[in-house]
């Protein structure tokens, strides 16, 4: 980890962080739901509508990416990183 990614707030250093581990692009993470999660089989899938290509991936989540997502479980029923200003969890379509 770099001695910038210290200085970042938790939200955005995991926001930094989780890319790393999984290849995802800023706006993948940045809407991915718990329920694109396949926490046994180790997989997210990221829906043809949010994919660059518009067909369905899925990644392979490696160890240090479920590691991760276990330390994010229980901290919004719906999102992953959830938005830290939004009511809903949801990041504003502006910010992505």
């Amino acid at each position: 980890m770099t001695f910038a990614a210290l200085e970042l707030p938790d939200h955005l250093r995991d926001m930094a962080k989780f890319p790393l581990a999984t290849g995802l692009r800023r706006l993948n993470v940045m809407l991915l739901q718990w329920s694109q999660i396949g926490m046994n089989k180790k997989l997210a899938w990221i829906y043809p509508d949010q994919a660059k290509s518009r067909k369905a991936i899925g990644v392979p989540l490696g160890e240090t990416a479920i590691e991760f997502l276990q330390r994010r479980l229980g901290i919004h029923l719906h999102y992953v990183l959830p938005s830290e200003t939004s009511s809903n969890g949801c990041y504003d379509k502006g910010m992505v």
